[in-house]
């Protein structure tokens, strides 16, 4: 399944619904995506960042992340830290 992240407002959502809703009326195929839109660029920023951000700790392996089912909305992702403590140090020169 196609995962479709863009800012977006009611307008776009009530399109794509109507849009859906024709294609089942018609007996066709519905294509296979999930989208996430934002109304702010700000907030959609922000959680691009910060799934970056999750994804390069557990690449790291400061943190583990599990998926797990979500009973009534689909799937949600855990994160823990590997580590009891982890303690970030700069040095700026």
């Amino acid at each position: 399944m196609k995962t479709v992240i863009r800012t977006g407002n009611v307008e776009g959502f009530f399109n794509r619904g109507r849009n859906v809703a024709r294609l089942a009326d018609q007996g066709k195929a519905i294509p296979a995506e999930r989208i996430i839109a934002y109304e702010d660029p700000e907030d959609l920023a922000r959680i691009l960042t910060t799934a970056k951000i999750i994804d390069d700790l557990e690449q790291a392996g400061l943190v583990s992340v599990e998926e797990k089912p979500y009973p009534g909305h689909g799937r949600l992702k855990e994160v823990r830290a590997t580590a009891g403590r982890v303690v970030l140090e700069a040095v700026f020169a």
